[in-house]
């Protein structure tokens, strides 16, 4: 139940119109009701996108102060602005028309002063220069002398183009390549290694990993884990001023910005030396981040600071079973494909084993399991030592342990740990407090989201939020003042419960304070020295605005707020919100309505509801945005809404969040039949006779059971299903389990030993989903 777009377009506006519109008439009876096609087409996302302007102010700060610039687009064309906020005053950063003169003149081509085509802008620390590209240059512009000056070609990294202006048809085509090639190349090497059995040849330098010092490094061979020690060497200048030569002076220019050689002694490294750690690699069981997954990035392999020690994650997928598919677009017939996927319940699904090695004892020691089919998060070294630490989370998911183990004695610890009974049990890192030596942890224990504060042994020192409302995100720690800046939502009273704030609140739990009020739901920022907050405001029905507070929350200036002038002017109205019960009668969900833009409120509109049941999110939209696809289809003739349910996202309580548990496929259904009907008996313009509903992914799933289950397949009178994963038992296992729910049910066993039998619980637990 992945998230992904809606459909769009013709077919899902064939099947609504077709079914709600266009009712089959008698050659005498005049058509009533047609699709307003034309208004849809007026209102396309290419003629509104010329209208679109900005929605946010993004600072730029000057060095670590609380100045900052930043550009912003209204029908005026964009301005660059340079805010101090300690003298309240925003003035433009530079004469927009003396800088266009000067950019003509350099160019040999005209410059708009509303269009500068500048990009990729800086400011020195002291906020004298301006750098940045234009016309393919890269210019310094000195903003007090008002001179410009030429650095050299631009480097841009160009955007592709590769997809851009092909028709749908071309996409097809070239997805069908890419996927042709990619069949022939994995052919190829399964056919070599059937001829040759395991490769052995040298690993590349790609498939290596180093230790920082570059003391050594390791590298995967057949499956198996090398660890080859680095020869020290005197370093270079040392062996020419042996021989009576001169060093050589220091480089100077961009060559001296390279990224500086650890000090101490150089390596020459001799592979016939390497120490096999491992003995028993097989395919499906292989080290992660060493020419395998993760590789590209370097996932799945860290090493100390102190090159003493490192961990690597090894991935076990021998015994999972496959699942079989059929090549349609293989040429010259379709072909079978067939690859490794665990689903719900199943004995084998593809587990990562950690693993931890120190060079002083070299040896590869694997972490002890507690769980069957635990998995690790958050795995890291405790800064400046040769502690591993980690959290281990079982298979359903619900109980987790922070962990720590020493590396070099081998002795582990649990720190602390969680665990509920009713539902997926979320995480976050860990947030270090390095001058305090203290640490942040994210939980729900008490039925919301909230942080608390621990020392470095997992001592907890009390709650630093609390109260009916979640606290979801850190955005800054000020460990000299003493606080801590957060994201939160469902606090503020008479809100939308998911807009969320930005707070700040002692570590020691008290002077919780509201940094940015108001009804909408902000993305604020906050200055390098704390002191003030860039605030930006957004919600589906209002016009974007930015404006600049204080570290108390208190407004300082208006800085912008989005041009909807020209839309407004052409027709384009905004959609509305709209907050109704949940089937229970107490819980409260929110949603959106669009209407045609030439609505009637005379007339009867059919009733769409665009569905996600979550339940990792919830299929509403919270943030303004020019164009909708709800939008195009309202404008054929519908009235199209998103609403909330119980279960539906985890931005509130675990409560909500948990409700869809062991019951995933009808749960979101009562909620948002009873949230049309709600609508329908405040509104006489909605006909409750006509209700359609659709859906991508997870929203095709709800689709298709709202029109087979009752009471709602009486309620829903068409539908539109796109991608849907109709049956969660045959789903992925990750996800399924995660949001479905495991049950986890102890078995007895029968065991023989030496003649003798006896019957003990405990030996195997079988797992299901309901």
């Amino acid at each position: 139940m992945r998230r992904f777009s809606p459909p769009g377009g013709a077919a899902l506006a064939a099947a609504m119109v077709s079914l709600f519109l266009i009712p089959p008439l008698s050659p005498a009876q005049p058509r009533r009701n047609r699709a307003n096609y034309e208004l849809a087409r007026k209102f396309s996302r290419a003629f509104l996108r010329q209208f679109s302007y900005s929605t946010s102010v993004r600072p730029h700060w000057v060095g670590k102060t609380s100045r900052f610039w930043y550009s912003y687009k209204t029908s005026k064309g964009t301005t660059w602005w340079l805010v101090d906020p300690e003298e309240g005053k925003k003035v433009p950063l530079f004469d927009h028309f003396h800088l266009a003169a000067l950019l003509t003149q350099e160019g040999k081509k005209a410059v708009d002063r509303g269009k500068l085509p500048l990009s990729g802008g800086k400011i020195d620390d002291k906020g004298k220069v301006f750098t940045f590209n234009a016309l393919g240059f890269r210019f310094e512009y000195d903003l007090k002398k008002g001179t410009l000056k030429k650095l050299g070609k631009a480097v841009i990294r160009k955007p592709s183009l590769k997809w851009r202006g092909l028709t749908d048809r071309e996409r097809r085509e070239r997805i069908r390549k890419f996927i042709m090639e990619r069949q022939r190349l994995l052919q190829e090497r399964k056919k070599k290694e059937e001829k040759g059995g395991r490769t052995a040849s040298r690993p590349s330098r790609r498939a290596r990993s180093y230790a920082p010092d570059k003391s050594g490094y390791i590298f995967v061979k057949d499956y198996d884990l090398y660890y080859v020690p680095g020869i020290p060497t005197p370093p270079a200048a040392s062996r020419r001023a042996g021989k009576g030569a001169a060093s050589r002076p220091a480089a100077k220019g961009p060559a001296s910005r390279k990224k500086a050689r650890p000090k101490g002694p150089r390596f020459k490294y001799d592979e016939k030396k390497a120490v096999r750690l491992t003995r028993d690699g097989a395919e499906g069981y292989t080290f992660m981040g060493l020419g395998g997954r993760g590789a590209r990035f370097g996932r799945g392999v860290k090493w100390s600071e102190d090159s003493r020690a490192f961990y690597i994650f090894r991935r076990d997928v021998r015994g999972v079973k496959e699942l079989y598919l059929v090549n349609s677009i293989a040429r010259p017939r379709p072909t079978l494909e067939k690859y490794r996927y665990p689903m719900p319940g199943e004995e084998k699904i593809g587990t990562r084993e950690l693993y931890y090695f120190n060079k002083a004892a070299m040896k590869l020691v694997r972490v002890t399991p507690k769980w069957k089919d635990e998995s690790y998060l958050g795995v890291h070294w405790l800064k400046g030592t040769e502690e591993l630490r980690f959290i281990r989370r079982d298979r359903p998911r619900r109980s987790i342990e922070f962990c720590a183990v020493d590396t070099r004695t081998g002795k582990a610890r649990v720190l602390f740990s969680e665990s509920v009974a009713d539902g997926y049990l979320p995480v976050m890192d860990v947030k270090y407090l390095e001058k305090r030596k203290q640490m942040i942890w994210w939980s729900q224990r008490t039925g919301w989201g909230h942080f608390y504060l621990y020392d470095l042994q997992g001592r907890l020192l009390g709650p630093i939020t609390s109260g009916p409302f979640r606290a979801s995100r850190i955005v800054k720690v000020d460990e000299d003042g003493g606080w801590l800046y957060f994201r939160g939502n469902g606090r503020e009273k008479g809100e939308n419960v998911y807009y969320e704030h930005l707070y700040k609140v002692r570590l020691d739990g008290t002077g919780l304070r509201l940094l940015d009020p108001g009804n909408a739901t902000h993305s604020s920022v906050v200055s390098p020295d704390f002191k003030f907050v860039v605030d930006n405001a957004s919600r589906v029905d209002e016009a974007p605005y930015s404006v600049l507070r204080d570290n108390g929350g208190r407004l300082v200036m208006r800085l912008e707020k989005t041009d909807l002038a020209p839309l407004f002017a052409v027709g384009w109205k905004l959609p509305e919100t709209f907050q109704v019960k949940a089937a229970d009668g107490v819980t409260d969900l929110y949603g959106n309505m669009w209407k045609p833009f030439d609505f009637d409120p005379k007339k009867k509109y059919p009733i769409i509801v665009n569905v996600y049941p979550g339940p990792q999110m919830e299929g509403v939209t919270r943030t303004f945005s020019f164009f909708s696809s709800r939008q195009e289809l309202a404008n054929l003739g519908f009235i199209v809404i998103q609403v909330g349910h119980r279960g539906g996202s985890p931005r509130r309580s675990r409560a909500y969040a948990n409700y869809g548990y062991y019951n995933l496929r009808d749960y979101a259904l009562p909620d948002t039949k009873s949230a049309i009907e709600q609508l329908a008996l405040r509104h006489p313009w909605i006909d409750i006779d006509k209700v359609g509903i659709y859906g991508h992914s997870g929203g095709g799933f709800m689709t298709a059971a709202a029109l087979l289950v009752k009471p709602y397949n009486e309620f829903f009178k068409v539908g539109v299903a796109s991608s849907g994963n109709h049956d969660n038992n045959i789903y992925n296992s990750s996800w399924s389990e995660r949001y479905h729910g495991l049950k986890v049910v102890t078995v007895e066993r029968k065991n023989v030993e030496k003649g003798k039998s006896g019957a003990g619980k405990g030996g195997s637990a079988s797992r299901r989903t309901k």
